[in-house]
């Protein structure tokens, strides 16, 4: 009877976290440059049909900070200090190591053929207060990024584009959900589209 009771009031604890951690901000199809966007690998996802990734050197820029800075501290490297550098960096290396096999290469900085252009929407730490529940952690004390990212040709044109939000629980750091998770999306990502 008491289990019964304790996750009954859990549940309904944290129904108003899950309804305010579903407020992310959506994709910016205007920064973007497209108009419709389709859930896939990631949340939200565009592919010029002309467009492969085989054999094609991306020039990764810093992220740019859109997002209003955040509470609190995480135990992991990525802080909001240093999350649009981070995020520029986990392309060349993180998803290098993976997509090498067909031609890929994330280059930070620089310029070429190709460049990829990003910006962070929302940024929010885990709370280790919550840790004691790591699925009600997943809303009430979930660490969050939510960003927005395409890949330009030389003319401005977008020829990729990605919106995604990445949860880190209680118990986890955002540094290992976005080098463990985006690396898997990323590399199905660019093996869908490196025909």
């Amino acid at each position: 009877m008491k289990i019964r009771t304790f996750l009954l009031t859990a549940t309904l604890l944290a129904l108003p976290f899950a309804a305010s951690a579903g407020d992310s901000p959506g994709a910016d199809k205007e920064f973007l440059g497209i108009e419709s966007c389709k859930k896939g690998k990631f949340d939200c996802e565009w592919v010029s049909p002309d467009f492969s990734f085989k054999g094609k050197t991306i020039h990764v820029e810093r992220f740019k900070k859109v997002a209003d800075p955040p509470k609190g501290e995480d135990y992991g490297s990525l802080k909001w200090k240093n999350c649009d550098e981070y995020m520029q960096e986990v392309f060349a290396n993180i998803t290098n190591e993976r997509v090498d096999k067909w031609g890929v290469k994330f280059v930070t900085g620089g310029s070429g053929e190709y460049t990829m252009k990003g910006q962070i929407t929302e940024f929010r730490y885990p709370k280790k207060g919550a840790a004691w529940g790591g699925w009600i952690g997943q809303a009430a004390g979930s660490g969050t990024i939510v960003w927005d990212w395409k890949i330009v040709d030389k003319s401005g044109k977008t020829v990729a584009a990605v919106h995604h939000k990445t949860l880190a629980s209680a118990s986890d750091t955002l540094e290992n959900r976005v080098d463990n998770v985006h690396s898997d999306e990323m590399i199905d990502f660019v093996k869908l589209y490196a025909k």
